[in-house]
């Protein structure tokens, strides 16, 4: 299903495996969450959108890291926004190499409404990494949804045409995929609040495309 609930562009535009995130950047409810306060995990957090939970330890263009350990469990269940998400996070812990908050300003979508109003294509872009680090990407294909609300960009990491990058943006919220083998990046990037997002670096070793759901899973 396509961002606003229709069947979507032309089949195949988005990756198998992203349904889960595009569902997520939507702002829709998540499917695997559990109700508000119920066992297994702390209260919802209470940040409004657009606020900042924690500062910014490093700004950088359109980018700000917050200076928190994302893996760690206080963390977690300050931001978690649910019980099923705290639940997931923290699982997930055990399977990734880092996660950290990122806060954008401005975001894919508003660049990508820039680029439209100016007539242009959207030819390129940057996503955050991890401490500073940002990944500078090469637009392929930006198609939007019916509405104009959302839509998605297909691309490759700058200079290197065997990598595939996938942005799913609805309403301020965005998701993000970097699997770059040539240069060993390796990033999912997980919506929060619009303009955040939780960045995370893993394995390809230890992760596997996913056929529903989330887009990696671990090997068994």
């Amino acid at each position: 299903m396509w961002l606003d609930g229709t069947s979507g562009p032309n089949p195949g535009s988005v990756p198998p495996g992203n349904e889960r995130l595009l569902t997520l950047a939507a702002g829709e409810p998540d499917p695997e969450a559990a109700p508000a306060g119920s066992a297994g995990g702390p209260s919802p957090a209470s940040t409004n959108p657009g606020t900042r939970p924690f500062p910014a330890a490093l700004v950088r263009g359109r980018f700000a890291w917050a200076g928190v350990d994302g893996r760690d469990t206080n963390v977690l269940a300050r931001l978690a926004r649910h019980p099923a998400e705290y639940e997931r996070l923290l699982e997930e812990n055990g399977r990734i190499l880092r996660r950290q908050l990122v806060y954008l300003e401005p975001t894919t979508a508003v660049l990508a409404q820039r680029a439209l109003a100016r007539g242009e294509p959207l030819r390129s872009l940057t996503l955050p990494g991890l401490d500073g680090t940002e990944v500078p990407v090469e637009v392929d294909r930006l198609e939007w949804d019916a509405a104009g609300e959302g839509g998605a960009v297909i691309g490759h990491v700058a200079g290197q045409p065997g990598s595939l990058v996938t942005v799913a943006f609805y309403r301020g919220r965005e998701a993000f995929t970097v699997l770059s083998p040539d240069t060993g990046i390796f990033l999912q990037g997980h919506p929060r609040e619009p303009g955040q997002v939780w960045v995370t670096s893993f394995d390809p070793e230890t992760y596997l495309p996913l056929p529903c759901g989330e887009p990696i899973r671990t090997n068994p």
